[in-house]
């Protein structure tokens, strides 16, 4: 998995059902699709790095594929997982 352009793909299943969400780690931290989790603002999806430890935390060392779990594991927290989905194919309008 090679990646150009920073942009990062989870599919999951969340209640049964096929989920995709859209990470773009440039600069900005910005997720395209919408998703309602603890650390992300949820009117222009800006991930809050102080609030997610593994971005508070940051070292070079980090493979691309710890850096995939983290957000998975943070949205299967009993506290995210708490939170109701937003409708699918919403997205931010940055």
């Amino acid at each position: 998995f090679i990646s150009t352009s920073k942009t990062f793909t989870i599919k999951y299943i969340f209640q049964q059902a096929k989920m995709t969400r859209v990470f773009n780690c440039g600069s900005s931290h910005l997720v395209q699709s919408k998703i309602n989790m603890n650390g992300i603002n949820n009117s222009n999806g800006i991930v809050d790095t102080r609030s997610i430890s593994l971005l508070a935390k940051w070292q070079k060392s980090y493979s691309i594929k710890v850096v995939l779990q983290e957000p998975r594991r943070l949205m299967m927290s009993k506290e995210n997982m708490k939170l109701p989905p937003p409708p699918e194919g919403q997205t931010y309008s940055n």
